[in-house]
C-alpha cells in the first residue's frame, strides 16, 4: 500500500495545472518544490542548489515543467564537473521547448490549423512575409475557404502580440524564434488532411496574384 501511495504521489506531481495566469512567484516556488520530489539524490541536490537561479531564468510554469523533464538527460559526470554548464543547457532547452509546446497548444485551442498552414507556407521560402502580400491573398483565400474569414489576420495579430511573430518597420512578418516555426510544424503534422486541403488552393491563388 505504501508503494502504491508513493507511486500515486509521483504521478500527481506531474498533473498540476500549468495555466500561467494562475502563477505568481510563490506559486512558481511551490511548483518547483513539488516537481523536485522523488528525484534521484544527485539531481535533487542539483535543483536545490540552483533553485534561485532557475526561477530567475524561467518564469512560466510550463518552462519549469520542461526544465524538470530535461534533467534525466543530463549526464551525471557533467553535473559533477560542470554544474553551471549543465544548468545553462537545461534552462535553455526548457525555454525553447516551452515555446514550441505553447504554439502547438495555442493553435489547437483556437482551431487555427488552417490559417497557421497558410502563414507557415508563406514565410517558409524566405523566412519572412510581406504583410501586403498576405492582405492581397486573404480575400481570395476566403472566397475558396469561407471558414478562413477573419482567421488569418486574427492569428497574425495574436502572434505579434504574443511575440511569436516580429513585425518589421516595413510591416514584414518573421518568427521571433525558430521554435515558433517548429511549433507550427508540429501542429500541422497532426492535421495532414486539413493542411493539404488548405495549401492546395493557396498555390493556385498565389499563382494568379
Amino acid at each position: 500500500m505504501a508503494e502504491a501511495s508513493h507511486a500515486e504521489n509521483n504521478i500527481q506531481r506531474w498533473r498540476m495545472p500549468l495555466n500561467a495566469e494562475n502563477y505568481g512567484r510563490p506559486q512558481l516556488r511551490q511548483l518547483y518544490r513539488n516537481l523536485s520530489k522523488g528525484l534521484p539524490p544527485d539531481l535533487s541536490a542539483f535543483v536545490h542548489e540552483y533553485q534561485l537561479t532557475v526561477l530567475r531564468e524561467l518564469s512560466l510554469p510550463l518552462e519549469l515543467r520542461k526544465f524538470f523533464d530535461s534533467l534525466p538527460d543530463l549526464a551525471s559526470d557533467e553535473l559533477a564537473r560542470q554544474p553551471q554548464a549543465a544548468l545553462a543547457t537545461a534552462t535553455k532547452r526548457a525555454h525553447q521547448d516551452s515555446i514550441e509546446r505553447t504554439v502547438v497548444d495555442q493553435l489547437e485551442a483556437r482551431d487555427a490549423i488552417k490559417p497557421a498552414a497558410i502563414l507557415w507556407a508563406l514565410i517558409k521560402p524566405y523566412g519572412r512575409l510581406s504583410a501586403d502580400v498576405l492582405r492581397g491573398l486573404d480575400d481570395a483565400l476566403v472566397d475558396i475557404h469561407s471558414s478562413l474569414e477573419g482567421k488569418i489576420s486574427t492569428l497574425v495579430n495574436s502572434f505579434v502580440t504574443g511575440r511569436n511573430l516580429r513585425q518589421g518597420a516595413d510591416g514584414s512578418l518573421a518568427y521571433y524564434h525558430g521554435k515558433v516555426e517548429a511549433g507550427i510544424e508540429t501542429a500541422l503534422a497532426g492535421h495532414p488532411q486539413a493542411v493539404r486541403l488548405t495549401l492546395r488552393p493557396l498555390i493556385d491563388v498565389a499563382a494568379r496574384t
